[in-house]
């Protein structure tokens, strides 16, 4: 969460988990559209000023497992959300469906 907040979109894909691997085509796009995304949401809803774990739960243990956060903006705003994780060669990722 620090890489999202520090806008370092490269580290957030660097711990998403994608079966086959990305080329290094495949990362850039996934960059460049983590920025888009993080761009607009910037606009709507201001800038990220911390996240906070609210909790896990273990799916398999040692296989999947959900977290919950909060991200919390500097207008006040407060979303809640969850990311499924997914441990793989002794790191949990991020598992997307793309």
């Amino acid at each position: 969460m620090t890489a999202v907040k520090d806008k370092d979109y490269e580290a957030v894909v660097d711990g998403m988990y994608f079966k086959d691997g990305l080329t290094d085509s495949q990362k850039n796009f996934y960059v460049a559209a983590l920025e888009e995304k993080a761009s607009k949401a910037e606009t709507s809803n201001g800038k990220v000023s911390d996240y906070k774990i609210t909790g896990d739960s273990i799916i398999v243990p040692d296989s999947l497992a959900i977290v919950y956060f909060e991200t919390i903006y500097e207008n006040g705003k407060v979303e809640q959300d969850e990311q499924k994780m997914i441990y793989s060669d002794g790191e949990w990722k991020m598992y997307t469906s793309k």
